[in-house]
């Protein structure tokens, strides 16, 4: 409902048009789903803005079983959001990841498996955290 309200004052809003996208799926009717694929190839978007909305045109050709579509929507949302992230100098790289990588296997080998052997709690029982934002559950979780 809130984002039908804001498409009422704003029917090209991209952010508004996505999360609608992104919430119904393949509820959306085809007209709304023309009219969020022409927004969307508006150039006039800004790219940012713009990959929103493909992402949450994604979800929606996933559910209609588009896959060549989905995957489109989803092969240029990652490349907008793959250059804002190297203008911000947080591009992948792909020696950096290696390295990374390469630490997590020092860090966790085998011997250090057998050391912790036996740590934790006897059951495989989940434990659901649940908190609102900035309340320290991802901190939690980590715990």
């Amino acid at each position: 409902a809130a984002f039908r309200e804001a498409l009422r004052h704003d029917p090209d809003h991209p952010e508004a048009l996505g999360a609608l996208a992104l919430n119904l799926r393949d509820k959306l009717t085809a007209a709304e789903l023309a009219h969020m694929t022409a927004v969307a190839a508006d150039p006039t978007v800004p790219p940012r803005r713009k990959a929103v909305l493909l992402y949450g045109l994604v979800q929606a050709f996933d559910a209609r079983n588009d896959v060549p579509k989905a995957a489109a929507a989803a092969e240029q949302a990652n490349r907008i959001a793959g250059e804002h992230a190297r203008r911000r100098g947080q591009g992948y790289d792909p020696a950096e990841h290696s390295d990374y990588v390469d630490q997590l296997i020092a860090a966790f080998s085998p011997a250090h498996f057998e050391k912790v052997r036996g740590w934790g709690g006897p059951t495989d029982t989940p434990v659901f955290v649940l908190g609102l934002p900035r309340s320290g559950t991802s901190l939690t979780e980590q715990i």
